[in-house]
C-alpha cells in the first residue's frame, strides 16, 4: 500500500464502530524504517472551522486490518487521544 492510498483510508475503531477520521501523519522507527504510530486528527469543534486541539496516536500493533478504503483499529479512544502540540508563530 502506498502513502497516498493510506491517507485516503478512513480509520474506524472496532470497539465501538466509531469513525475516527483519516490519517494525517506517520511516525517511523529510524533504525528499522517501520511504521511505529499512526496519527489521526481528533474531534473537530466549531463546525469544522477550528482545527482540532487533540489527535489520536495509534500504535501500529493496535491496527487490526488494512482494507481497500478503511483501516480497522482496536483502541481505547480516551487513552489514544493526546493534546496536539501548539505551534508558535513569530
Amino acid at each position: 500500500m502506498r502513502y497516498k492510498e493510506l491517507i485516503r483510508s478512513e480509520v474506524i475503531n472496532t470497539k465501538n464502530c466509531h469513525k475516527l477520521g483519516y490519517i494525517s501523519d506517520l511516525i517511523f522507527d529510524c533504525k528499522t524504517g517501520c511504521i511505529k504510530q499512526v496519527i489521526v486528527p481528533g474531534p473537530c469543534h466549531g463546525l469544522g472551522l477550528i482545527p482540532p486541539a487533540s489527535e489520536y496516536v495509534i500504535n501500529y500493533c493496535q491496527i487490526c486490518k488494512f482494507g481497500d478504503d478503511i483501516i480497522l483499529v482496536d483502541i481505547c479512544e480516551e487513552e489514544a487521544l493526546c493534546e496536539r502540540p501548539r505551534k508558535l508563530f513569530c
